[in-house]
């Protein structure tokens, strides 16, 4: 009994894993190829085979976890491993297939973890 109480015990005290609900790591927990995500504008696409043809290309990319492309926004998001492709690479890969892609600059509040807000202060702030 004492060994299951005290394994409850370090297990509690250990923290939680994630900094909000939103699967973002605590800063001092981030990993040395921690996954980076880029936004970019499209311009050219005529059609929904279109964003298929740009989120296949970019998905064979080493080091792409997930490439999704919203027609009606025209804008595609990608998340990688920035030890392995940087967004200069994703936007020459859209470019290569004739479209037009411009990387969206980053934006981020002083202090967020995390693009989800997963810190109270900044949820409000969204309201």
């Amino acid at each position: 009994m004492k060994t299951a109480l005290g394994l409850v015990l370090l297990l509690a005290s250990a923290g939680p894993a994630w900094a909000c609900g939103g699967g973002c790591p605590l800063p001092k927990q981030a990993a040395a190829s921690e996954a980076a995500t880029a936004t970019f504008d499209v311009a050219g696409m005529t059609c929904a085979g279109c964003a298929r043809s740009i989120e296949k290309s970019l998905a064979k990319l080493d080091g792409v976890q997930e490439a999704s492309l919203d027609f009606e926004a025209a804008t595609a998001t990608v998340t990688y491993d920035p030890s392995a492709v940087t967004p200069a690479q994703l936007e020459a890969t859209i470019d290569g297939l004739g479209f037009d892609a411009t990387l969206r600059p980053t934006q981020r509040v002083e202090g967020q973890v995390c693009a989800s807000g997963g810190d109270p202060r900044y949820r409000r702030l969204r309201r």
